[in-house]
């Protein structure tokens, strides 16, 4: 039976994750929240007793979360650190906490790099994307270091997400200007 880590597990992308694995496995998971007794984290946990545990987490220090975990899946909120340098942070964190636990698979959850594409930041996007770039250095250096099981290479999964479209219908929605256009 795998053991499964779901990094963001209460949040809109993590807790689908959540729902996924359990529907199509026999995984357990942990889901490191700021808030386990909130209303999110207390839905997700009813949906399987035994199988979802809810730990108390600080994303900055991650500590023990990973030392029992086989896969991680990360999904971080750069809006509870409201720093793209500080979220670029968290996800390095991350990862070196992983590695030192031995996770088998870790899969960082990415955005394009705004700057890079549009030539405007856009932070909360920036700071995903420069994990993943730090991910792609990493597996260059194990290449010349000639390592045949680099941990970034064999181990780390990226996956590029577009923006959630949900943000479009619920925040983002065009509404009457009043003079005939919308805003």
């Amino acid at each position: 039976m795998n053991h499964v880590v779901v990094i963001g597990g209460t949040g809109a992308m993590g807790s689908r994750v959540v729902r996924h694995l359990l529907a199509t496995g026999d995984a357990t998971i942990t889901v490191p929240t700021r808030r386990p007794d909130s209303a999110h984290a207390a839905e997700l946990a009813a949906a399987a007793p035994g199988r979802v545990r809810l730990v108390r987490f600080d994303p900055a220090a991650p500590g023990e979360v990973f030392e029992r975990g086989d896969r991680v899946f990360a999904n971080t909120d750069f809006f509870a650190t409201g720093s793209a340098v500080g979220e670029y942070r968290q996800g390095l964190h991350l990862l070196a906490a992983a590695r030192r636990a031995g996770v088998e698979r870790f899969i960082w959850s990415s955005l394009d790099s705004a700057v890079s594409l549009m030539g405007r930041p856009v932070p909360h996007f920036d700071s995903k994307a420069a994990v993943a770039a730090r991910i792609q250095l990493m597996r260059s250096q194990e290449m010349l270091d000639q390592e045949s099981d680099g941990w970034y290479t064999e181990h780390v999964s990226v996956l590029t997400t577009a923006p959630y479209f949900e943000n479009l219908r619920d925040r983002l929605t065009p509404r009457p200007d009043g003079s005939g256009g919308l805003v």
